[in-house]
């Protein structure tokens, strides 16, 4: 189900039926002019700190809420609207490999920063220098393959996202196979 949705014009299309959920709703409502401007505004905003392909997705949550609110809000504080619609757009695109991929991202971001925060000239008590190159590189190595495995995964995410597509841009059913008969 693809509630929103980034154009090939950078542009985020929503779904109409995401108005009828409580937490888009009064975003909508919120917004008293005639273009909508603002409420469009926030929804993408929601996009960005929830979807799973949104550009900000490698930062941590607090960075993700910082940069978006610079760079889209205008440094202003991010209302709780939007928080509680992101939360409710993550509980209904949420599946399975979505939740995998997230958590091997997240993993791979603290490695990340522990690659960043080797000292080499670091010693411990006994004067040995505390990281060992020789398990640092092993470590560097198996990154190759967690790589791989990410790729994977995102590429089954796409064909999960595909296969619920139909002729004509619809969408299956809850209770509608993917397959030909």
């Amino acid at each position: 189900m693809k509630l929103l949705h980034l154009s090939h014009d950078s542009k985020i299309e929503i779904e109409a039926s995401i108005l009828y959920i409580r937490e888009f709703s009064d975003i909508w409502k919120a917004d008293k002019s005639k273009t909508k401007d603002n409420a469009k505004n926030e929804i993408a905003i929601v996009y960005m700190l929830a979807h799973h392909e949104s550009p900000y997705r490698k930062y941590s949550e607090g960075e993700k809420i910082k940069c978006i609110s610079e760079e889209m809000f205008n440094a202003k504080e991010l209302p709780e609207r939007v928080f509680k619609a992101a939360e409710k757009y993550k509980e209904l695109t949420q599946t399975p490999l979505i939740s995998l991929l997230e958590s091997q991202e997240e993993a791979i971001n603290k490695l990340s920063n522990y690659f960043k925060s080797i000292d080499w000239s670091e010693r411990d008590k006994s004067n040995k220098p505390v990281y060992s190159p020789k398990e640092v590189s092993s470590t560097i190595k198996d990154t190759a393959g967690i790589a791989k495995a990410l790729r994977e995964i995102k590429q089954q995410i796409l064909t999960e996202s595909d296969s619920s597509q139909i002729e004509g841009g619809g969408e299956l059913g809850d209770f509608e196979d993917s397959y030909d008969d």
